[in-house]
């Protein structure tokens, strides 16, 4: 009876979390909410109207104000971004996960990496100017409906922040993205602080890119030595809990170097977490060398060259699909896991598709698949509801896969995503009370209290299968 009572006064931990600031996003976050522009612009500049056209042009300039809420956010310092997540989620403890986002804009040169020559912040220059005029032609076309006009007005005010904003001396102060400035360690350094001031309330996790040097070195045979990262644990002295992996930056989840770390991590019990869903940032490289595998038609290429990518356009959808699913697949972490199959890893965002459960049926299918003697293939597996901002999905993820197996409802995770799901809300506080309304308080316990403890390998009272 005392350890039940212990183990409802342990406190939730919300395990998928970021405060890295303007550096890291607000020159992507630019380009997203342009792309919401630009789409909405094409959907009303048609000359049939009708009441889905104009639907999907308000959900357009929903997700743009939000947008512009996530992007004064990434203003404040980390340790304001921490502050106030922990006014939503209460008691929580937080394991944020740095992003290594300098690498997003890189391409091969003779294997070596080398700076996209668009300007990324001249493109956006130009199609602001652009857009206000283009919505005010819409708006004041005769065939325009009462609706088509309020909606241009309101894109056009959405143009007049981005304007203003762009315009102030936070952004005139921003470098352009390019490889000559890497904000990387100065990401590190806020993180590591803020962990070592917060100990037992922030457990970080440290972001891995194999074309980053500076995480390993090659020996004489030329095998991977990963000490540098290793290091970086806090099992051995460092800030860090895990490794977080965002492949869809340019990387194959197989790289020779990921595959050292993964046997270290699998040895020694250390989580990774990474990035497996259809949206969120990409790469903006229109080809990249590729090491490893890249998921084309069904099956799996192994590569060691330039790989060019079909979606040229730096603002289309079809982009990020694209680079996601080449290089980010369930079925190249499936390979990582024949490969280690005791590894703990998070499949963060449970493989979350705009317009398909497909990636998630796949991960489900790997949380269940099962050895000749009834144990799990992978009992490490686990996946989290991150991002997931719509009732009616998350409700779903509950009912079709949560419940449906009781063995594997200790392998979910909670996590908010913040302040990334800012970009798709309206209050943060919808989010939090999303999963008190789906998720019954024992079972949300087990995703925010019971299984976040059992991933990151915190002691639990009472330690038994729930």
């Amino acid at each position: 009876m005392g350890n039940a009572k212990e183990k409802q006064t342990l406190r939730p931990i919300d395990v998928h979390c970021h405060f890295f600031n303007r550096k890291e996003v607000s020159a992507l976050m630019l380009i997203s909410i342009i792309r919401m522009v630009k789409n909405a612009e094409i959907i009303l500049s048609g000359k049939n109207s009708s009441e889905s056209n104009n639907r999907q042009a308000r959900q357009l300039s929903r997700n743009a104000r939000s947008s512009l809420a996530f992007l004064m956010t990434s203003m404040h310092s980390p340790k304001r971004i921490f502050k106030k997540l922990s006014s939503y989620e209460k008691g929580f403890i937080f394991a944020p996960l740095m992003l290594d986002i300098h690498w997003l804009t890189q391409s091969p040169k003779n294997k070596e990496p080398y700076v996209r020559q668009t300007d990324v912040f001249s493109t956006i220059h130009a199609e602001l100017d652009n857009i206000s005029s283009a919505f005010q032609h819409i708006g004041g076309r005769r065939d325009a409906t009462l609706e088509q006009r309020r909606i241009s007005v309101e894109f056009r005010r959405i143009a007049s922040s981005l304007h203003r904003l762009v315009s102030k001396k936070t952004f005139r102060d921003l470098p352009f993205i390019n490889s000559s400035i890497d904000n990387f360690p100065q990401q590190e350094q806020q993180l590591t602080e803020l962990a070592l001031s917060h100990p037992n309330d922030i457990l970080p996790f440290y972001a891995v890119d194999p074309r980053r040097s500076s995480h390993f070195s090659i020996k004489d045979d030329g095998s991977y030595d990963i000490e540098p990262l290793t290091r970086k644990l806090r099992i051995n002295g460092g800030a860090f809990v895990g490794f977080k992996l965002y492949t869809p930056c340019g990387y194959s989840p197989t790289h020779p170097m990921l595959m050292t770390l993964y046997d270290y991590c699998e040895k020694h019990n250390v989580p990774i977490i990474a990035h497996v869903s259809g949206s969120g940032v990409t790469t903006l490289a229109n080809e990249l060398h590729i090491e490893g595998h890249v998921y084309l038609d069904g099956r799996l290429q192994q590569v060691n060259e330039v790989w060019h990518f079909d979606n040229k356009n730096l603002f289309a959808r079809d982009r990020i699909l694209e680079h996601s699913e080449r290089l980010n697949h369930p079925m190249l972490w499936e390979y990582v896991l024949n490969h280690f199959p005791h590894l703990k890893i998070n499949l963060a965002h449970f493989g979350h598709l705009p317009h398909s459960l497909e990636w998630t049926n796949y991960i489900w299918r790997m949380m269940c698949r099962r050895n000749a003697d009834g144990s799990f293939l992978y009992p490490n597996l686990y996946t989290d509801f991150a991002n997931i901002v719509s009732l009616s999905t998350l409700s779903e993820f509950h009912d079709r896969y949560f419940v449906t197996e009781p063995l594997l409802q200790n392998r979910f995770l909670y996590g908010s995503d913040y302040y990334m799901n800012l970009v798709y809300l309206n209050d943060m506080n919808d989010y939090v009370d999303n999963f008190h309304r789906i998720f019954s308080p024992e079972e949300f316990n087990l995703i925010s209290v019971i299984n976040p403890r059992r991933f990151l390998s915190l002691p639990l009272p009472d330690d038994k299968e729930s």
